[in-house]
């Protein structure tokens, strides 16, 4: 069986990072943006899509 895993399509400059936070958390899913320099979680989601929803 060849079963291979999907990337997922990298996110234009400025936009920021979705990232994976491990552990068993209700919302794993974290969206990343660098402001001044540094980077701040902007808001946690269940799903990467609803992740990818709150850029769009």
């Amino acid at each position: 069986m060849n079963t291979k895993k999907r990337k997922r399509m990298k996110l234009p400059n400025g936009f920021g990072s979705i990232i994976f936070l491990h552990g068993s958390r209700r919302r794993p899913w974290a969206v990343l943006k660098t402001i001044n320099g540094r980077s701040k979680y902007i808001g946690y989601f269940p799903t990467h899509a609803e992740a990818l929803i709150f850029f769009g």
